[in-house]
């Protein structure tokens, strides 16, 4: 059985053509609540502050998280003359086949004139997520005729970083990036002076600085998260029998033509990093881990006597790779109440939420985020000071770094729909590093292509 995440799978290209070339239905906007209680720029009605808000408003996932639900329930609360109903595909454990029958049947419905007002786009594949799908609206759009809404209280450059070609389709609940630590036992012996950031070609040139005075079994990682970006099987298994590791330089190569490709560091981060600070000896490299609050950020600021200070990783151009965490916010653009829909949307991402009487209970905050970084900044603040039990000079740091690392933030969102279909695809043909990367570039073409439709 298979528990649904946040990466959701690919589907075919078929059914993705099919759904590109589709009719899409504009539904008329049949706003609720007076004219002028709403602000209108640009033909776009936005609510004014205080509003009486009234209207029904559908959100259709594949998988509601709890947390969302919550956020559903506390907006109704606040706002009795809204409802809104849910559009569930799975309220539990689904097999991969089921899996993937649901995800269709969530693409055909977002390519009709039955489509919710509001969508978590995450399990949706960036093709109908991105420019050219017509799915959904420029919620820039609504930013910028909301005088109420205002950027600097949100991590401004995530948001940035997650348009296409300028147009914002949705809106990331949270965000994190992967770190490391290198081992201070072989840093220390080989004078290496510590950098606040290093890419795939830094850590290569270290690995190879490093083997001489290493151990016997010496690797880079730890865990092995090095190699995620193209996730072998279990056994960290081999390409046409060729080991995958750092002394394959054809594996080395294939990762620069990865970031030549994508402008992405190599390590594809998952929820399952763990911070370690302390190294035994000098069989391994480094330790990759995300900005999780949950264990890390006590000491994450500080070298140990075994491992240094955090250090961002990288892509080779020099800008910080983030992933989000929590819902993809997405306005449907066939939403019967766009101006209802947007106050819904900027509740969930603001700071509306923690003004509830139960909005500092233990399970609101497990429900929410354990993890990560909240798009809004005082949100960060308040889960950070409760995860540290208020330890403001962890947070006054941490809420530092995060301004340093989304000001250089950016995220190919194409490359999250495919890596799953390509590196399995890499793995059962068994084919070299060389032939890999082609096959990436042939699907980039794809991606291009599928990306014009109408």
């Amino acid at each position: 059985m298979k528990k649904l995440g946040k990466y959701g799978k690919k589907v075919s290209c078929v059914v993705i053509g099919m759904l590109c070339t589709a009719a899409i239905g504009a539904c008329g906007s049949t706003q609720s609540g007076s004219q002028d209680e709403k602000d209108v720029r640009n033909d776009i009605s936005v609510y004014e502050e205080g509003a009486d808000l009234e209207g029904t408003l559908t959100y259709g996932t594949l998988f509601i998280e709890p947390q969302t639900q919550h956020m559903i329930d506390l907006f109704m609360k606040e706002h009795p003359g809204v409802k809104i109903e849910t559009k569930v595909v799975f309220d539990n454990d689904v097999t991969d086949e089921q899996y993937n029958e649901g995800l269709n049947t969530l693409l055909t419905e977002l390519a009709s004139d039955q489509r919710a007002d509001i969508y978590d786009a995450t399990y949706l594949p960036s093709e109908i997520k991105t420019k050219g799908s017509g799915y959904f609206e420029d919620l820039n759009q609504y930013i910028d005729a909301d005088p109420n809404f205002n950027r600097d209280d949100y991590y401004d450059n995530i948001l940035r970083a997650a348009e296409v070609d300028g147009k914002l389709y949705q809106i990331p609940e949270g965000f994190y990036y992967v770190m490391l630590r290198l081992n201070r036992n072989i840093t220390d012996e080989l004078n290496y002076e510590v950098p606040d950031e290093m890419d795939i070609n830094d850590l290569y040139e270290l690995y190879q600085q490093a083997k001489p005075i290493a151990d016997d079994d010496f690797t880079i990682d730890v865990q092995n998260n090095i190699y995620v970006f193209l996730p072998m099987t279990e056994d960290r298994a081999y390409l046409k029998k060729e080991e995958v590791n750092f002394d394959s330089e054809n594996y080395v190569d294939f990762l620069r033509k990865m970031q030549e490709l994508y402008q992405y560091q190599s390590s594809y981060a998952t929820h399952a990093f763990a911070d370690i600070k302390s190294f035994s000896g000098k069989s391994v490299l480094l330790n990759t881990f995300t900005n999780l609050l949950e264990g890390s950020p006590s000491g994450m600021f500080e070298e140990t006597d075994t491992a240094t200070k955090p250090i961002l990783l990288k892509s080779t151009d020099g800008k910080i790779p983030f992933w989000r965490i929590g819902e993809d916010f997405s306005m449907s653009s066939g939403c019967k109440d766009k101006a209802l829909a947007w106050e819904f949307i900027k509740f969930c991402i603001g700071q509306k939420q923690f003004e509830f009487e139960d909005a500092n209970s233990d399970s609101y905050y497990r429900n929410f985020f354990t993890y990560g970084s909240m798009l809004n900044k005082e949100n960060t603040r308040q889960l950070v000071a409760y995860q540290l039990e208020n330890d403001d000079d962890t947070a006054e740091k941490w809420e530092a770094y995060n301004e340093k690392v989304s000001a250089k933030a950016f995220r190919d969102l194409q490359l999250d729909s495919i890596l799953t279909e390509i590196r399995n695809e890499c793995m059962e043909q068994k084919i070299t590093p060389e032939e890999c990367a082609k096959l990436f570039s042939k699907e980039q073409s794809f991606m291009l292509m599928s990306r014009s439709c109408p």
